[in-house]
């Protein structure tokens, strides 16, 4: 039997109708339908933290993730920058204090931290990339090194600032050179304080072969911009005065600037108990975003994804499989996703770059970043009172590292 025209007409409508209908919005945090065979699990840890682990065939090959989401549109919980405080080999040549990831989120009573800057894994152990913890700078901004920023009203950015310093000793002014940094030209002058367990002397493997002069203050008092257009500033009274080598024993509240060598003339006037002083400022931050509202920033590259677009790549660093984290943010800026992909085990074979960012576009990610990976990459948890690594590091254990990403709550 024929159907009337008119039933005919409606059905090829309908047709087009659902053909026309936009694709569903992926749902936020949700790893649903990336995998085949997948096995998904989620727990709320506490309002505003919820626990995912995702796992099955991707590319014919298995996955393993673990995933944080967390909600800072609460007030009471924000994401902060975390620093080693415990592992420091320095017969090796190692100057800067580290700590796994679970240590850190002990040490900093945290409720979850991932694994995040690239850092000089073979020498100083100094992270790559801008650092700021509590508003203080503790490793300037550098070339290609996007970093995530976290500002005082829980908001989130991604961005790759730059930035300005000087040192003031006396009437003089001068260009810092960098804070916490592993390189120290001739005719530069660098600031080293915690977590640098000591400043370079003659001992460091960039500061051998010249004469360096360097200048210990304390205690420094740390001012904070509190305007747009304003610096930040650290100053105190000088201790002492080295031209012979000797490495300062860094402690809290206490500050070195390093003089290379035709820098060192710059301090020729300077004495014990004048004050002495660094400032710094943030340039290039997102619009709507001020400098002196930043809290906390931590760096790693490359960016993956882009205002809700996936960003090219090429090269081995892309298209090898490797355990992998990453920081995606959702449209309002107020959410944030840590995720960690095993890798390098029959279990879950890692990923590629290129795939990590269709799994962050799967999730919602707006922007994303990927962080440090392979042996480093790691995800804990504060679980019923316990410190749980929610996934399995390449290496058999946590790599120590020099920083992290915590999950903390304002109380």
């Amino acid at each position: 039997m024929t159907p009337p025209p008119w039933i005919t007409r409606a059905a090829a409508a309908l047709v087009l109708l659902v053909g026309s209908l936009p694709a569903a919005e992926p749902r936020w945090g949700d790893p649903r339908g990336f995998f085949e065979q997948e096995t998904v699990t989620e727990t709320e840890v506490r309002p505003g933290l919820r626990r995912i682990a995702a796992r099955g065939l991707r590319e014919g090959r298995a996955i393993e993730s673990q995933l944080l989401v967390v909600d800072l549109r609460r007030p009471d919980l924000r994401l902060e920058a975390l620093t080693g405080r415990r592992i420091l080999r320095a017969k090796s040549g190692q100057f800067v204090w580290r700590s796994t990831v679970s240590q850190m989120l002990a040490d900093h009573d945290a409720l979850g931290a991932i694994n995040v800057a690239f850092f000089d894994i073979g020498a100083t152990q100094a992270t790559q990339g801008l650092v700021v913890r509590n508003g203080k700078l503790l490793r300037e901004p550098q070339a290609g090194r996007p970093a995530l920023l976290a500002y005082d009203d829980g908001r989130l950015a991604l961005a790759e600032p730059t930035w300005s310093g000087r040192v003031h000793s006396g009437a003089q002014r001068r260009p810092l050179a960098g804070v916490n940094r592993p390189q120290l030209a001739a005719d530069e002058v660098v600031a080293y304080q915690l977590p640098w367990s000591r400043s370079p002397g003659g001992s460091a493997n960039f500061t051998r072969t010249q004469k360096v002069r360097e200048i210990l203050i304390g205690p420094v008092v740390f001012h904070p911009a509190t305007a747009t257009g304003e610096a930040a500033r650290l100053a105190g009274p000088v201790i002492e005065i080295r031209d012979d080598g000797r490495p300062f024993e860094l402690e809290e509240n206490q500050l070195v600037l390093s003089a290379g060598e035709s820098a060192a003339p710059f301090f020729r006037a300077t004495r014990v108990g004048a004050e002495v002083a660094i400032d710094w400022s943030l340039q290039g931050l997102p619009p709507g975003h001020a400098a002196h509202t930043l809290r906390h920033a931590v760096a790693a590259q490359p960016l993956l994804i882009r205002d809700g677009k996936k960003l090219p790549g090429d090269g081995s660093f892309w298209t090898t499989r490797h355990p992998r984290s990453a920081v995606a943010l959702h449209p309002d800026g107020k959410q944030a996703i840590l995720l960690v992909v095993d890798g390098r085990s029959a279990k879950s074979a890692g990923m590629a770059l290129a795939t990590l960012a269709d799994y962050l576009l799967h999730l919602g990610a707006h922007d994303a970043l990927n962080l440090d990976g392979g042996g480093s990459s790691a995800l804990a948890l504060r679980s019923e009172g316990k410190v749980l690594i929610l996934n399995t590091p390449s290496d058999g254990r946590e790599r120590p590292i020099p920083t992290g990403l915590g999950v903390v709550e304002v109380k």
